[in-house]
């Protein structure tokens, strides 16, 4: 188990190394809010704003941010410890497999642990600050100690702490949750109702002092939430896909080993059925929405690759006794190679190898933007304008304005923010060189890769941070900084 628990522990570090996202609201929903709380400046989103987030995440992400920062001020540490808390967090997925799999034997337990360990999108998004990962590294540790054995009342406490904890991260989530709060309580209503109404509880006062704390009715960001994005329907805004948009997901992210996966999965539900459906449950509910995107299903997504693992052992326990009897039992082991090349094959395969560095051009960029001397202010472009990083790449309190940031009538007569205006550094791509002021100098470029994709103009091959000499001059142009702008567009 340290062996497997090692390996684990190194894919995550070397995963949290690059600078990168997977999606912007890493920075826009989570980190840039945490930043506000430890160095006291960012930008407020509009989903902040109106107040459909809970602040839970960013207080989660706040503590290690801080103290990175104190024990090493000026460096990467302030990044570099969320990270690390989080890959801590994903470690649970291996406790939490093994208990699934021990459940119907020890070679069942170490195959689904070590599958764990080194699965592409639990080393992958494990790393990343979204709420998806996390809730699923509560909740399936906490399905696994109420659905497998034979847990006392403080497991089943723990257990239910858990599962709560992953809703009150992602409510979404809260259908597939009930379902498996209603199966470990089936023919256990007397000895489990109050500690898991207990450890339920723990959870509510948890997020409920930290809503108070930010001036919210503890869970009133929920009902907004509801009525934003179902009610009113704004998440439509973001782009709709039908029902079968996160069939194309599965496709695309296990590629060749999609089929395998999926029938290897059968043979492992009548050891875990509460939790085989609760995942279809959670995939059945998510598709119904409109607004669609592949990180939202990761429960189902772990649920799935957990109970293929087991379900591998199963098939190569039969095969073993079907044509090679007298071979030894630990032959069945052989599953764990099997997957760990699978998983090496799909995450060194394109478009999947884009994952581990994407935009990590523009958020090294804005890093170099933040050491510069002399800056003043920075421009991106609007549509790059939370992958650029923001305040929590940036680190200095200095204006961000998104650099097509003017009003339609102005753009008709050719005005813009100049080299005059209220910032001296400019991130964008190397074409628009071409029309910047002669003044602008290239500082550094570096080679783009998902920005390209982003954003139409941003057709070059490479993304570079610009500077002119000279101080900014601000003054009436507060209407035109990214707070501000972010505030018209309604974002």
């Amino acid at each position: 188990m340290i062996a497997f628990l090692l390996a684990a522990i190194l894919l995550r570090i070397w995963a949290a190394m690059p600078l990168s996202l997977l999606y912007p609201d890493e920075i826009g929903q989570y980190l840039e809010q945490a930043h506000r709380l430890v160095f006291g400046h960012g930008i407020v989103p509009w989903e902040y704003r109106e107040g459909i987030r809970s602040w839970l995440p960013p207080v989660l992400l706040a503590g290690p941010m801080a103290l990175g920062e104190a024990l090493a001020p000026g460096t990467t540490a302030y990044l570099m410890l969320p990270k690390l808390m989080l890959a801590l967090c994903s470690l649970s997925l291996l406790w939490a497999g093994w208990r699934l799999g021990r459940a119907v034997s020890p070679l069942h337990g170490w195959t689904a642990l070590a599958v764990a360990a080194c699965w592409y999108e639990f080393v992958q998004m494990g790393v990343h600050p979204l709420t998806e990962p996390l809730a699923t590294a509560a909740i399936v540790p906490g399905a696994a100690l109420l659905l497998s054995g034979t847990p006392g009342r403080r497991a089943v406490m723990v257990g239910a702490f858990l599962l709560a904890i992953g809703v009150l991260l992602r409510f979404h989530y809260g259908p597939a949750v009930a379902l498996i709060g209603v199966a470990a309580l089936w023919g256990h209503w007397r000895a489990r109702f109050v500690p898991m109404l207990i450890g339920g509880l723990i959870a509510a006062a948890i997020s409920g002092a930290v809503d108070l704390w930010a001036g919210q009715l503890p869970f009133a960001w929920i009902i907004a939430n509801v009525r934003f994005n179902i009610v009113h329907d704004v998440a439509s805004q973001f782009g709709v896909t039908p029902p079968t948009a996160y069939l194309g997901g599965y496709i695309e992210s296990w590629g060749w080993a999609r089929i395998p996966i999926f029938l290897l999965i059968l043979p492992a539900i009548r050891h875990h059925r509460a939790l085989f459906w609760a995942a279809i449950l959670n995939l059945a509910v998510h598709s119904l929405i409109g607004h669609k995107e592949y990180r939202f299903v990761f429960l189902t997504t772990a649920i799935f690759i957990l109970l293929s693992a087991i379900g591998t052992v199963d098939v190569l326990t039969w095969l073993r006794r079907r044509f090679a009897p007298r071979a030894p039992v630990w032959t069945t082991l052989a599953a764990i190679p099997l997957w760990a090349g699978t998983s090496a094959s799909l995450a060194a395969t394109p478009p999947r190898t884009v994952g581990w560095t994407q935009f990590g051009a523009t958020l090294n960029l804005m890093a170099q933007a933040g050491r510069t001397p002399g800056a003043c202010g920075i421009a991106v472009e609007r549509q790059w304008f939370w992958i650029s990083g923001a305040h929590v790449m940036l680190r200095r309190n200095i204006p961000i304005y998104p650099e097509d940031a003017i009003d339609p009538a102005a753009a008709r007569a050719g005005v813009r923010l100049n080299a005059l205006s209220g910032y001296n550094l400019l991130i964008g791509p190397e074409r628009m060189r071409t029309r910047l002021p002669g003044e602008y100098a290239v500082v550094a470029c570096r080679a783009s890769g998902r920005e390209r994709d982003f954003n139409a103009y941003a057709d070059g091959a490479r993304v570079c941070l610009f500077q002119r000499p000279g101080p900014c001059q601000t003054q009436g142009l507060e209407n035109y900084q990214a707070q501000a702008v972010l505030e018209r567009f309604g974002r």
